[in-house]
């Protein structure tokens, strides 16, 4: 396999978008011209139209907070390392590329490769609680995906975009509305592209270590950044081991732990069910009550009362 040789000519940093996710990338050889950047809380979104030196380059991307949607709306040939392996993409028009918080990517620029480039951008955050707010499974599994066509994400990408080119710029509720249809739709690829047994499993000190620290803080929610930290492996890596060794991902973990221990104080003590609620990590009675008979089948009060 040939090795990817780098640059000599000084790196540069395109300082212009504010999209931290965007412009932490070192660019060598070419710098992208932009057609538009434009960040919003819920996601950010940037258009490449060509490169402003017509020679080939290399751009290196440190591994971010964000997921990052890069649609190739030419079906461009594309030359990268992604999570440090190689690849060779052939994408056809508006498939994109997915890839996850804490994951670096290496590209091989040319000026063809580097035009007609869209960018969307998700912080890990933002999607973590969209997803919450609909029930859905977290966004911690989430995996990297070289080369994606799924039409749903590939709709919500041409629909942004050409909104983008109105001379009325697209308002909030399109904004919110294509952010929480891209989540929702990335969980599901998530679930139909199961494990292939290829991911290693944690080891036994790894998985000791945060479960012992998610079941300590089962009131309090722990972010997915802590626990990878204390099995000392990136998010994603993290989340995908995680997973391959209790067959749940970590959000799913942390909830079913939250159960059992709700079913504990509900038979063995007169609490209050408000008292029940934030012991399990529930801001709201009412919020914990729907989520224990959405898993239970039963309510709090009848779970108390032997309806189990």
């Amino acid at each position: 396999m040939r090795q990817e040789q780098p640059l000599t000519t000084v790196a540069k940093r395109h300082a212009a978008t504010r999209i931290e996710s965007y412009d932490s990338a070192a660019w060598t050889g070419l710098m992208p011209e932009l057609s538009h950047a434009v960040s919003r809380p819920a996601m950010q979104t940037v258009y490449q139209t060509a490169a402003m030196q017509q020679k080939p380059g290399e751009v290196s991307v440190p591994a971010g907070s964000s997921f990052v949607l890069v649609f190739w709306a030419r079906g461009q040939q594309v030359e990268c390392r992604l999570d440090q392996r190689r690849a060779d993409l052939k994408p056809k028009p508006w498939d994109f590329t997915l890839i996850p918080p804490g994951v670096e990517s290496w590209w091989r620029t040319t000026p063809d490769v580097a035009r007609d480039v869209f960018h969307m951008h998700l912080p890990m955050g933002e999607l973590s609680a969209a997803v919450e707010r609909e029930e859905a499974r977290g966004a911690a599994s989430i995996p990297l995906l070289p080369v994606c066509a799924d039409p749903v994400v590939r709709e919500n990408a041409r629909w942004l975009f050409h909104a983008l080119g109105d001379p009325e710029p697209p308002g909030d509720l399109l904004w919110v509305a294509i952010h929480l249809s891209t989540a929702l739709r990335l969980i599901r690829l998530s679930e139909t592209r199961a494990d292939s047994g290829r991911t290693p499993k944690l080891a036994p000190w790894q998985l000791k270590r945060v479960t012992e620290r998610m079941c300590d803080r089962i009131a309090e929610p722990v972010r997915l950044e802590e626990l990878a930290a204390l099995a000392k492996l990136s998010p994603f890596h993290f989340a995908r081991a995680f997973k391959q060794s209790t067959g749940l991902p970590p959000h799913r973990y942390q909830l079913l732990r939250r159960m059992e221990r709700a079913k504990e104080l509900l038979a063995a003590s007169e609490q209050p069910l408000a008292e029940v609620a934030a012991a399990c990590g529930y801001a709201s009675q009412k919020a914990f009550a729907r989520m224990f008979q959405r898993e239970t089948g039963f309510t709090p009060t009848a779970w108390r009362n032997g309806g189990r």
